[in-house]
């Protein structure tokens, strides 16, 4: 119920999303990554970028580890809006989390650096990438 009313677009309404997450834990839910997820990839699409932020310190909070769906719609979200200092630091989160680099957290991470015209960061991404071996460090510039 919670992804059909966070996917409508006539209902997108964050208000009523928490609304409905709160409920559920009200009503015996077990709070879970899953749930976390859904609201992750809700306000990022909607690049509400604090909301972001305070949601993931509620997760850590309540003792919710991070995964790779996390970090691939925080780093993306943070890209869409131009906030390269909080990907990067959504960067080291995840590597401090010891979660994997998926290739749509690369490509995230292509679209934080190339779209702020940070060239020589965003070609450090791609040659990781390349390697597959290692993941993209941001670079101190």
């Amino acid at each position: 119920m919670m992804r059909a009313h966070l996917n409508d677009r006539r209902g997108a309404d964050h208000a009523s999303a928490l609304a409905i997450l709160l409920e559920a834990v009200e009503n015996g839910l077990d709070v879970n990554i899953r749930l976390f997820n859904l609201l992750f990839s809700f306000y990022g699409k909607e690049r509400r970028i604090g909301q972001l932020v305070s949601l993931k310190r509620e997760m850590r909070k309540a003792g919710i580890a991070a995964d790779e769906l996390t970090y691939s719609a925080l780093i993306t979200a943070f890209a869409k809006s131009k906030e390269v200092r909080l990907g990067e630091r959504a960067y080291q989160d995840m590597k401090r989390d010891n979660i994997r680099c998926t290739e749509k957290i690369y490509g995230a991470m292509l679209e934080l650096y190339g779209g702020s015209n940070r060239v020589t960061a965003a070609e450090k991404v791609f040659r990781s990438y390349l390697v597959r071996g290692s993941t993209p460090l941001p670079p101190a510039e």
